[in-house]
């Protein structure tokens, strides 16, 4: 049913609409839909994966089995009604209709990234408190509805990559199907080379072919460096200051993606190499940020703060378009959360924000902490024996690694 029946204002009374500007949920209305349903009908539980559902009117009961957890009337208890039907805590398996029921129900990846945008104030480092003009108002909410519409157009995955990826994924995949693939293009061939003999990689002897590159690396590792290589081509634009923007940010993502290769293998909680790739993902958000400013004439300046506030989000939806690995996907809608989940283990997203503000620091960059031993990513990567104004002794130690690295991705 056409989601004509419902007004910002009713959005705007709902948990957790109620977070968003207007111009946030005026943006979901074209993400949601209104249904009838009849009494009898069940709606498993399983549909909050997509959609999260409110009752505007009717009955319905959640379920558990064949025990009844909770009766949801909005007529008898309206603030109920105001909460999803299925609540993230919630053990129903499904919820029966009781009366004929009209449900809302909004995509839940857009309301999650609409409340992301919304609460990306606390993201940067020196925007969090800080109030911002009208002028740099306007233009986040125009970059974010054009996300929204679908008029922010997100860049493609390379297609020597996606062949690749192909491949890697292929068990039946042979040394010489990799080989052939990736010596259609002879700058990837150049720099596969040049990683194989690399400080990080090397072995005994210099190797000169791609063949003897691969026997080097092995089919797994050569696939996700030469993705990762070939990531650069997404860094591109037409106009010269832009393109200026996109080399700056290409070389801020080497940098940390060559940090977060040692900070893995010391950690030895993943492949080096998987960390390498986050490493250089963790800021492609501010790509179709940046192609789409060519089209307004922003100013960089004016850019910055929709950068800051939109790239985790961005980031998420285009690597998500791009199939990538859930939790790469996390790193970077979650890399700018530099207190998150102190009590869990480390994962893949503690290694890229330890990655970040090491890089920061050795660039004198301002960071969101007087001492890196507070961050909870240094504590659970071992890292956290340091003062803010000294280095970590163990990327100190591989500072001829991370040289190379940075060299053969740029």
């Amino acid at each position: 049913m056409p989601n004509s029946d419902i007004s910002i204002e009713q959005l705007g009374r709902l948990e957790p609409l109620s977070q968003l500007s207007e111009a946030s949920r005026q943006a979901l209305l074209p993400k949601s839909r209104i249904d009838t349903l009849e009494p009898g009908k069940r709606l498993p539980s399983r549909n909050r994966e997509r959609w999260i559902s409110f009752i505007l009117d009717g009955s319905m009961d959640l379920m558990q089995g064949d025990t009844l957890l909770e009766r949801i009337e909005p007529g008898i208890d309206a603030a109920r009604s105001l909460r999803p039907l299925f609540p993230d805590d919630s053990l129903a398996e499904y919820a029966a209709v009781i009366t004929q029921t009209r449900l809302l129900s909004i995509a839940r990846q857009a309301l999650e990234e609409a409340i992301k945008a919304e609460n990306a104030t606390n993201s940067g480092y020196d925007v969090g408190e800080e109030s911002i003009s009208s002028v740099e108002s306007d233009l986040l909410e125009r970059f974010y509805k054009a996300l929204s519409d679908g008029r922010m157009q997100l860049p493609s995955l390379p297609e020597i990559a996606i062949r690749i990826r192909e491949l890697a994924a292929d068990a039946e995949t042979s040394l010489n199907d990799l080989s052939k693939v990736i010596q259609v293009d002879p700058s990837l061939t150049a720099r596969l080379i040049q990683a194989a003999n690399s400080a990080a990689y090397r072995g005994t002897r210099a190797v000169g072919s791609v063949r003897e590159a691969i026997t080097r690396l092995g089919l797994k590792r050569t696939a996700s460096l030469a993705i990762s290589i070939t990531m650069h081509n997404v860094f591109k634009a037409r106009s010269p200051q832009i393109a200026r923007q996109m080399q700056l940010l290409w070389e801020t993502s080497v940098e940390v993606s060559a940090i977060a290769y040692i900070i893995a293998r010391h950690s030895r909680l993943m492949d080096p190499d998987h960390a390498l790739l986050a490493g250089l993902m963790h800021r492609v958000g501010a790509v179709p940020i940046l192609l789409f400013s060519e089209s307004l004439g922003t100013g960089i300046d004016d850019l910055k703060l929709a950068i800051t506030r939109l790239a985790p989000m961005v980031g998420g939806v285009l690597l998500k378009e791009w199939g990538f690995d859930h939790d790469v996907v996390i790193a970077i809608e979650e890399g700018e959360q530099w207190m998150r989940s102190p009590e869990l283990p480390a994962d893949l997203c503690d290694i890229i924000i330890a990655a970040r503000l090491y890089a920061d620091l050795r660039n004198d960059r301002p960071l969101p902490a007087a001492s890196l031993a507070e961050v909870p990513a240094f504590r659970k990567l071992g890292l956290a024996d340091m003062e803010s104004d000294r280095s970590l002794q163990v990327l100190e130690d591989a500072a001829e690694e991370i040289a190379s690295i940075r060299e053969f991705l740029n």
